[in-house]
């Protein structure tokens, strides 16, 4: 039950992302306009990443390493990775977002 567990917790990790971002994308795009675009679209993309990565691992199981634990993106740090420059790049969009509301 724990891989299940584990990929469900991904998903919800990255439908949250994809909510944070359109919801970024919304109120910054009214102060930055267009400059907003990029950043919040590598974003994006990041998340379709984590995403598609968390149904393949629902889906299908990975094999076992020697030490026991599944050889996985999770445990070679990359999914980890991508969900904290995807949450840096939304903090961003919105501190640059209020920085050019106060100007």
């Amino acid at each position: 039950m724990a891989p299940e567990r584990t990929a469900l917790a991904w998903s919800r990790t990255g439908l949250a992302l994809l909510g944070a971002g359109l919801l970024v994308g919304r109120l910054a795009l009214g102060s930055l306009g267009l400059a907003v675009v990029v950043p919040l679209a590598l974003a994006l993309a990041l998340t379709g990443w984590v995403l598609v990565n968390s149904l393949r691992r629902g889906r299908w199981s990975r094999p076992v390493t020697n030490e026991g634990l599944p050889a996985s993106v999770i445990h070679d740090g990359r999914l980890p990775a991508v969900v904290s420059v995807v949450i840096t790049l939304l903090c961003l969009c919105e501190l640059a977002s209020v920085l050019a509301g106060w100007i």
